[in-house]
């Protein structure tokens, strides 16, 4: 069963007498001229907020309807389905007991109607707060749906959606009732057939049950429903499930109980008797229930039966509770069911002694229900929060990550599409700043970062509580097609983080080459430095303990090559270290490019000490230069082969060329330098830090990543920037 806004149009209503051509949608900006103020309730694909008139200051209710962007979608309502509320509305506004339509504006997503704001609340609100109902009042309640009613039928409109919570009260105090939402309302003409499986379930009729041609008589057997709840607090054909429901429906399965019946007049039986018939043709016509003596009241001087009647409020009371008991047990239920698979991963890995980690929090049911349903895909679970429980779509757990957030995190298109297309925010943030854009950045879900990219209210190039763009994300998660779509749809690469990093700055450091020539293509800022700031810590750490750490990790890639994902092949990654470190190595040696320098500059300085794994080291590259300079003199094209065969397995490079496309500089000027020339002067050295106004290319040259070099310097990178050690050194 659907509710509002999800019926499909029968192919007879192309025949239903709209009036298409008519239609003006207002396409200037509706906040222009209309503030937007809280939700007065929601649908599937549509929310009612109440607005206020900035020039005249009179308060409406917008109902904001999303629209279907793509054919094939299921997300969203036609633009057919759109037009058809606005022709039924244009068609009844401005009875007095039918709500009226002022002015309908469009955006790119939305179509908003700009209605009467019907401010009194629901008929059965009002109608339990009072101490007593007499029957006579109920009557009188009843007559004026029916005035409504008899109004949409004169002008061929079938409402097909009366039930309590579409009554309302015009003003709060005031006993005049408005019939309101004509989403899912029909204009059948007489020899029209129309066939839907429209409507709620407690309140459609056995021909909606049955699909079978829908009349003006659909709207009485729903009255029918609401008159009997009015004076019982009972639902006459409701079962424990909605098949049951349904059975009951169709098969006409109800009975006038003593508990709830026994100070009710025999009129009214009567009444509701005339409504619950199974033959269309049969069932009580608007006119007739207004001539029926329930409603009319007694003639002349006669006693009026229905004075001495009175309806039990205790029982709607207890209609009320039994609604939201109802539904609270059915979200319970729903959320049991969805966390199910959850809940039980957790408790294995308790019994395991395991942790885990579950977005599953018992304390907060609802919300994990939701999370879990956003995450794991499952939209029927999503919509049945959602449309039939109504819950809040922009709730957020603890760490203020909210269904969007999550749904755009796992890929799931579809839901992030129903999401928005319900109202739930793109632009939310969680606790550390992050939006779903965000998000999908970071897990490389492209389809889903074009789709948000794409609304007008979205910013591409919002930061988090870091600072940090959607780029910066992206970047330093490798995320090469995200970063690319981002950049190309005017991502700004030149934001800096709370460390003054680019997203150019984490590519280089990290030597994501892929990306860093995506980065590259877009006229990057490749001047800009990151934080000028060494703490004290970091620019007292003894030289050769700095050199120890390099060293280390570059013998552990040797040995274990797969656990460092710098470079598949060995033989260019020691090219890399040889060309990038070679002067700076060199110097620290105590050599220069023209000559030997004194012996003693070989030497470590008496506050610290060379350790074995350094020494070795040390070993390794001059032998690798011995080698590397006799193989490029010779015209072999053999395999090169090092002395230390038992650490190094390669092949030769396919073009070694390419590799020597850096440019010399002098020793002062060369960003690998700078460094070891303070080491030399200074025997003090910061660990490799990205915090001390380095440029995007000392960041790559620092890590020894060629390729990144390379992008860097064809992009036209400064090569001679000093960084704030070396400036301070």
């Amino acid at each position: 069963m659907r509710d509002a806004h999800h019926g499909q149009v029968s192919s007879s209503n192309a025949s239903s007498g709209f009036d298409t051509s008519a239609f003006r949608f207002n396409e200037e900006p509706f906040e222009q001229y209309y503030e937007i103020a809280e939700e007065l309730g929601n649908g599937q694909f549509a929310v009612v907020r109440r607005v206020i008139h900035r020039s005249s200051c009179e308060q409406f209710a917008a109902k904001f309807i999303k629209k279907r962007r793509y054919a094939t979608s299921r997300r969203g309502v036609t633009r057919c389905n759109i037009e058809r509320e606005i022709d039924v509305l244009r068609a009844v506004g401005g009875y007095e007991y039918t709500i009226k339509l002022f002015e309908v504006y469009e955006t790119a997503s939305d179509v908003i109607l700009v209605l009467e704001l019907v401010s009194g609340g629901e008929l059965f609100d009002y109608v339990s707060a009072k101490e007593c109902l007499g029957e006579a009042e109920a009557a009188a309640f009843i007559q004026q749906i029916l005035f409504a009613i008899k109004h949409l039928h004169d002008n061929h409109i079938v409402h097909l959606d009366i039930k309590p919570e579409n009554v309302m009260l015009r003003k709060r105090g005031e006993s005049r009732i408005k019939l309101i939402d004509f989403g899912l309302s029909r204009r059948i003409l007489p020899g029209t057939v129309v066939k839907d499986m429209i409507g709620t379930p407690e309140f459609v009729a056995p021909e909606v049950v049955n699909y079978e041609p829908l009349s003006s008589a659909t709207d009485m057997w729903a009255l029918g429903v609401v008159t009997y709840i009015l004076l019982s607090g009972g639902s006459p054909f409701l079962g424990e499930t909605r098949d049951e429901t349904f059975v009951n429906i169709s098969a006409v399965n109800y009975h006038f109980s003593e508990r709830y019946f026994e100070h009710i007049s025999p009129y009214a039986k009567d009444f509701i008797s005339h409504l619950f018939v199974r033959d269309q043709r049969k069932r009580a016509t608007v006119d007739e229930c207004l001539r029926h003596p329930w409603i009319r009241g007694p003639d002349g001087l006669a006693n009026d039966v229905r004075q001495h009647s009175m309806i039990s409020m205790a029982q709607i009371r207890s209609f009320k509770i039994r609604l939201r008991w109802r539904r609270a047990v059915d979200i319970v239920i729903a959320c049991n069911k969805m966390t199910a698979d959850a809940r039980s991963a957790m408790k294995k890995a308790l019994e395991a002694g395991h942790s885990v980690s579950s977005r599953f929090d018992p304390e907060e049911l609802i919300v994990s229900a939701m999370l879990i349903a956003c995450e794991e895909g499952n939209l029927a679970g999503l919509d049945q929060l959602a449309v039939l429980h109504r819950i809040n779509l922009n709730i957020a757990n603890r760490m203020g990550e909210t269904a969007m957030h999550v749904a755009a995190g796992a890929g799931q298109f579809d839901i992030v599409h129903y999401l928005h297309m319900k109202g739930a925010a793109l632009d939310a943030s969680d606790r550390r700043g992050d939006t779903p854009l965000f998000w999908a950045a970071r897990n490389g879900h492209t389809n889903i970062l074009s789709y948000i990219t794409r609304e007008e209210n979205v910013n591409i190039n919002t930061v988090n509580k870091n600072r940090e763009s959607a780029l910066h994300v992206a970047t330093r998660y490798a995320q090469v097609e995200s970063a690319l779509l981002l950049v190309k749809d005017g991502a700004d690469s030149s934001l800096q983080d709370e460390h003054n990093e680019t997203a150019l700055h984490i590519a280089s450091w990290h030597g994501y080459t892929a990306l860093l020539g995506v980065l590259c293509r877009f006229n990057p800022p490749l001047h800009l430095k990151n934080q000028a700031k060494c703490d004290e810590q970091s620019c007292n750490t003894d030289h050769s303990l700095c050199l120890h750490g390099f060293v280390s990790s570059v013998l552990a890639w040797i040995r274990e090559p797969m656990l460092f994902m710098i470079q598949p092949n060995r033989f260019a990654f020691v090219v890399q270290l040889r060309l990038v470190y070679n002067l700076s190595i060199r110097r620290y040696l105590g050599y220069c490019c023209s000559g030997s320098m004194p012996i003693g500059a070989i030497l470590p300085p008496p506050c610290s000490r060379l350790t074995p794994v350094t020494t070795r080291f040390i070993s390794l590259i001059t032998d690798m230069d011995q080698d590397w300079d006799r193989h490029c003199g010779s015209k072999t094209t053999e395999p090169i082969l090092l002395r230390h065969t038992s650490l190094f397995h390669y092949s030769r490079p396919e073009q070694a060329s390419h590799i020597f496309r850096l440019p010399v500089v002098s020793d002062s000027d060369s960003v690998w330098e700078q460094k070891w020339e303070a080491v030399y002067e200074k025997k003090k050295m910061p660990e490799p830090r990205r915090v001390d106004g380095e440029t995007a290319l000392h960041c790559a040259a620092a890590r020894g990543h060629m390729d990144c070099v390379q992008s860097l310097l064809d992009a036209g990178a400064p090569v001679d920037s000093i960084d704030q050690v070396s400036v301070n050194f």
